[in-house]
């Protein structure tokens, strides 16, 4: 895990340095512009194989159930690295395949959290504050003069809305894993998750406004630093997740 936070520390560093070096379109066609994709999508990379080698490690003492949970894992992160590159590259067809991408890395996230003793009204909840928050954000974006209209309109949000009740439901999961923890170790571990998947969603809300409503300087930082460290706490929570002794242990 520690060579994650220092693919994150990269990545930014790279970024910053970049950006003040290049003019934005030349950036945008460069070697230098390539390499900086090529950063972003590193972290969720190597969280996806960091997965496939712990399990390859201790696959003679996990359980079956826990080596399902972590090729799950495997899936999300791996698809989350492809979400990465699709929004970092600029193309029309950039967006939603990143969508497309993430959208099914919630699924398999919410797959690894599981559907043990679930808390319907509370994922109602959710659903109707997910639906509340895209239908203002494209009420804000029609304002604007530049606006979409017609079949792009009505595609881009009915698939903005996809992908946010997938990841409030990922949400929903995390919640109720950490409402129906029995011991200390597992309150501590389930809040880790819950943290993590709240600054997911903290992370796409800002870039849901920054794309669609109003543009914010230097967004990028905090939608990179918050998905990054929402990522790491993921994948950290999910690994503590694992049965205590000689294998959880080995989670740095």
């Amino acid at each position: 895990m520690k060579l994650f936070i220092f693919l994150c520390i990269f990545y930014f560093v790279y970024k910053f340095i970049t950006e003040n070096y290049y003019s934005e379109v030349y950036f945008e066609n460069s070697f230098a512009g390539w390499m900086l994709v090529m950063f972003k999508t590193l972290p969720c990379l190597y969280l996806s194989f960091y997965m496939k080698a712990f399990d390859r490690k201790f696959s003679k003492v996990l359980e079956n159930s826990e080596r399902e949970k972590i090729r799950l894992n495997f899936n999300a992160f791996l698809l989350s690295s492809f979400g990465d590159l699709f929004l970092a590259v600029k193309s029309k067809a950039s967006f939603p395949l990143g969508i497309f991408g993430f959208s099914l890395a919630q699924i398999y996230f919410t797959r690894s959290f599981g559907w043990q003793k679930v808390n319907k009204p509370l994922g109602a909840v959710l659903y109707i504050f997910a639906t509340l928050n895209i239908v203002l954000i494209f009420a804000v974006h029609l304002t604007r003069y530049d606006a979409m209209e017609g079949f792009e309109l009505l595609v881009t949000s009915l698939a903005v809305l996809l992908y946010c009740l997938l990841i409030y439901t990922t949400f929903w999961r995390s919640l109720d894993l950490r409402r129906n923890a029995t011991s200390g170790r597992e309150k501590v571990v389930n809040n880790i998750r819950c943290f993590g998947v709240a600054l997911f969603i903290i992370s796409d809300t800002i870039i849901a406004w920054n794309k669609f409503c109003v543009t914010i300087p230097y967004a990028w930082i905090a939608i990179m630093g918050y998905y990054y460290l929402a990522q790491g706490l993921i994948a950290y929570s999910e690994l503590k997740s694992l049965a205590p002794g000689a294998v959880n242990s080995k989670v740095d």
